[in-house]
């Protein structure tokens, strides 16, 4: 993960580490990004600092991790070039900018003296990056799963319970209990194009007298629809894609129970499907994970995970793409890239 910084940013942040009012939690904030992050900071060259700049940048590049680049001009462009961005951290000093960005919902973004609140906000248990939480407790009907209010443009669900639970059965009004209600929480404020991908498992079934496979799965197209209306009537409709995955077909235990977005990856014990349209629990799950990806390590997973879902997806739209749904116009390749 990247974090941008406009050079008065950088110094607004420099401060707030020996600042009493913030001094704990920058110090928090200044440890996860020398330990995960790459940094650029958008100044000229160190010679060309003045000196109190430069004693800054020499404290501050002490013990990072990853890459600290000055570079003129990275954050320029930001709201034109946004695609660039996304997944990132961005310090920025015009005020209407990092107005427009936090409006879009997109990119973790923060103005001058915000860096500290910005980058806490990646911590999910005190200074971790990682938290644990309980069924019944923390995630209940009313209460469901969240992103932690970390924005977001894409939202990988994997479940290969989804729609079809193990004995066959149809989850889909289980579905509209669970999984909507996450979305339209989402959705509901959302003024730019999302895209939501569902991977999960389709029953198919052979019949000898018509030499084909029968599938039994929902009604994808009414499914679609409904998710498109959740978003405000002049906002742009989120890319929906379904990809059914035939029972025995590649999708793997380790991997099969995810939410992914820009920041946050979300495993499950068990399907996501907790409760039923009565708002009683019907998993035998207990707990549910969640990883920020600030975290390199976690970040890292993640991508590994991706790359084994993104090849039985392939495999499925390859060979039983008529049991998904795609939009004409949607980049396959850019599915599971974050």
């Amino acid at each position: 993960m990247t974090c941008y910084f406009d050079l008065e940013n950088f110094v607004a942040f420099s401060k707030q580490t020996i600042d009493k009012d913030y001094r704990k939690n920058a110090i928090q904030a200044l440890s996860l990004l020398k330990d995960n992050f790459n940094i650029k900071i958008n100044s000229k060259s160190y010679d060309e600092c003045d000196e109190y700049v430069q004693i800054l940048l020499t404290e501050f590049t002490d013990g990072v991790e990853g890459e600290v680049d000055l570079e003129f001009g990275c954050t320029a462009n930001v709201l034109r070039q946004s695609n660039s961005f996304k997944g990132s951290i961005l310090f920025l000093q015009d005020k209407e900018t990092v107005s427009t960005i936090k409006e879009r919902n997109e990119i973790l973004c923060g103005g001058i003296s915000e860096e500290t609140d910005i980058l806490s906000m990646l911590f999910l248990h005190k200074n971790k990056c990682h938290s644990e939480e309980f069924l019944g407790k923390n995630i209940t009907a009313k209460n469901y799963l969240n992103l932690k209010n970390l924005p977001f443009t894409k939202l990988v669900i994997v479940d290969r319970y989804l729609l079809k639970n193990k004995d066959g059965i149809s989850n889909i009004d289980f579905f509209e209990a669970n999984i909507l209600k996450l979305l339209k929480d989402l959705l509901a404020s959302k003024k730019t194009r999302v895209d939501i991908i569902f991977v999960y498992q389709l029953k198919k079934t052979y019949d000898p007298v018509t030499k084909t496979h029968l599938t039994d799965g929902p009604e994808i197209s009414k499914l679609t629809e409904t998710i498109k209306k959740l978003v405000d009537k002049r906002s742009p409709k989120p890319n929906v894609i379904f990809i059914a995955v035939p029972t025995g077909k590649q999708i793997k235990d380790e991997h099969d129970r995810h939410i992914f977005s820009d920041y946050l990856r979300i495993k499950s014990g068990g399907s996501f499907i907790y409760f039923n349209n009565e708002g009683e629990m019907i998993s035998s799950s207990t707990t549910v994970d969640f990883y920020s990806l600030s975290d390199r390590q976690y970040a890292e997973n993640s991508i590994n995970i991706l790359k084994k879902i993104e090849e039985y997806s392939n495999y499925t739209l390859k060979n039983y793409g008529s049991d998904c749904y795609m939009p004409s116009t949607y980049n396959s390749d850019e599915m599971f890239k974050f």
